[in-house]
């Protein structure tokens, strides 16, 4: 039997074959803030005139139909929508006007899914040194891990990660934490304990700016102090 020439360009087509059906497989991620509107695009293979549905799946793995486009065109929607926000348009791709926080969530159409991430204004949190604090992680950054979680500060131009959980529960914290001041709960959130001055700054959840932290110190203290007693 005469053996095959090696082949290094097939070999290295079937890998890039492979990494792009991997690429293609993964769901689609869009971002919206609220009160825009968002475009989501259906499987392109389907072919004109099917029969489709949209389905959205929330962070709690619940599934339901949102909107049903028959065969000969007509539209049917299984939620209420009486400011009619949701549309399908001849390609069959969804349009969602004034996107609110509860529309969040995975949508899918023919196979083929994307990930509807609502961003919203983060939480601002105030407090003084020694104190602990809660940061919230939200659904939309949950949904954007995709069963991952990954909590990132950022003060000024610099920024460092803090811990990061894999999806089958694994988490490894990337600073030096040998008092646990930083802890992450079921949730997703982060809870800090005895709050430092260098605990400043914007967290990143999944790569959603999610929340902002200030931390009084006692210089800021002595301040308030003197400015009373210098206006008395």
């Amino acid at each position: 039997m005469k053996q095959q020439a090696w082949n290094p360009g097939a070999l290295l087509a079937v890998i890039l074959l492979g990494a792009v059906s991997f690429t293609l497989s993964d769901p689609f991620i869009s971002k919206v803030s609220k009160g825009e509107s968002a475009t989501l695009y259906c499987n392109p293979s389907l072919p004109a005139g099917s029969q489709v549905q949209w389905t959205r799946r929330g962070v709690s793995g619940d599934k339901h139909v949102i909107v049903t486009r028959q065969e000969d065109g007509s539209i049917v929607k299984e939620i209420g929508d009486l400011q009619n926000r949701f549309q399908i348009d001849d390609r069959f791709s969804i349009h969602i006007e004034r996107v609110d926080s509860g529309d969040l969530g995975t949508y899918e159409c023919g196979g083929r899914e994307t990930s509807l991430i609502v961003l919203a204004d983060p939480s601002s949190h105030t407090v003084s040194e020694g104190e602990s604090v809660t940061l919230y992680c939200g659904d939309s950054a949950v949904l954007a891990g995709a069963g991952s979680v990954r909590w990132k500060q950022v003060n000024g131009d610099t920024d460092h990660s803090i811990l990061n959980k894999d999806p089958a529960g694994n988490i490894v914290k990337s600073v030096n934490d040998p008092d646990h001041r930083y802890q992450l709960r079921p949730d997703s959130s982060l809870y800090i304990r005895k709050v430092k001055s260098g605990d400043a700054g914007r967290y990143e959840c999944n790569g959603i700016h999610v929340a902002d932290l200030k931390v009084l110190t006692g210089e800021w203290f002595v301040f308030v102090l003197l400015s009373i007693f210098t206006n008395i």
